[in-house]
């Protein structure tokens, strides 16, 4: 019984578990580490020198962009301490942080609609593939401009909690610890604050990475009435090298990454979107979502990452599937009997019944 239970878990987070995968890729991208045994030995060369193309020519370069790139926003933050940087100043050092970071990244990176760009007030949401995808969406701020984005997320350790604390001197930034209730509830009301007052705020209301083959579902609370969404889809090209971080550790992903050919990322930006009269914060959220999700060309998922990563999250899904299956099979007989008594079936018999159980008179 409790292996059948096991499989009936596993099978009801089948629509989230593709969406955690390495993203797929319909093509031969020879980003593989060794050659294919039913090559020729002209496409294992082939190979070789691809394999050494990228190791040792693209993965070098790139890499002295990355050190390049913490230097300089090491050396900012430090220029931040012993000076005070005017909006304008802390823009330009964060795009052109953003920018070298995205050199090193091997990023393509195609903008659409620009004039679109989130402008003033106001909350900017996106899908979400990787941490990366802040510097993307950041290096796309105009030279000259004298704000971007205020930076939202998760509060992490190692490189990324580094990169972290170097932006806190430079851009405004709120970070979140997820397991914390308490911190959760002040992230809100600060964020909510900032989007009415200031921003414009970059949030993924998603909560999780995901391998872009779905849109994740779109977390209700920063959906609130008054406050002014800016759509942003993001779409990668996985042929080229896969942007979504499945990897254990980040140093994995950035290295997986620095040794792909490129990645490809085609944003475009989304008319700004506001809450109508009649709707609630999910359904706001979930039209976001959708609206997302179409320019995308993927579906808008049912649930949030955190049913995937979550076991208390993953029962309580369950108890839902089975709510709506216990529902759905309960209308079905419902129906069928209806059905049948519409054939005919039941009328026959119950008049045939009611005349068999009618006194007969005796005279």
């Amino acid at each position: 019984m409790g292996k059948r239970r096991k499989g009936y878990d596993r099978r009801q987070l089948d629509s989230l578990s593709h969406a955690f995968d390495q993203a797929p890729s319909h093509d031969q991208t020879l980003l593989r580490l060794t050659p294919h045994p039913d090559w020729t030995r002209s496409q294992k060369a082939l190979f070789y020198l691809t394999l050494f193309f990228r190791y040792g020519f693209l993965f070098p370069i790139r890499l002295s962009f990355l050190l390049l790139s913490f230097a300089f926003l090491f050396g900012a933050a430090v220029v931040a301490v012993n000076k005070r940087l005017t909006d304008k100043e802390k823009t330009w050092v964060s795009i052109v942080y953003c920018r070298l970071f995205c050199c090193s990244m091997g990023l393509v990176g195609v903008y659409r609609n620009k004039h679109m760009r989130p402008k003033g007030s106001g909350v900017a949401v996106s899908n979400h593939l990787s941490p990366n995808d802040i510097q993307t969406l950041f290096a796309d701020t105009p030279m000259g401009a004298s704000y971007g984005y205020v930076i939202t997320g998760q509060k992490h350790t190692g490189i990324i909690g580094s990169i972290e604390t170097l932006a806190n001197s430079l851009v405004p930034t709120y970070w979140v610890e997820r397991k914390s209730a308490t911190d959760r509830r002040e992230f809100l009301s600060e964020i909510i604050k900032k989007a009415k007052f200031g921003g414009p705020v970059l949030l993924f209301p998603e909560g999780y990475c995901s391998n872009n083959t779905q849109v994740l579902q779109f977390r209700k609370a920063i959906f609130d009435d008054g406050i002014r969404i800016y759509p942003i889809a993001i779409r990668q090209k996985s042929r080229y090298g896969d942007s979504f971080w499945w990897d254990e550790q980040f140093h994995e992903y950035l290295l997986r990454v620095m040794c792909s050919w490129a990645t490809y990322y085609d944003v475009t930006y989304l008319p700004s979107m506001v809450r109508l009269s009649h709707e609630t914060n999910a359904e706001f959220a979930a039209r976001v979502q959708a609206t997302i999700s179409d320019v995308i060309g993927v579906p808008a998922g049912e649930f949030d990452g955190s049913f995937w990563y979550s076991k208390s999250e993953q029962q309580r899904l369950l108890g839902l599937q089975r709510e709506a299956c216990a529902t759905a099979l309960l209308s079905y007989h419902t129906e069928k009997e209806r059905t049948e008594s519409d054939d005919g079936y039941f009328s026959v018999s119950s008049a045939a019944t009611g005349q068999d159980d009618r006194p007969t008179q005796v005279n």
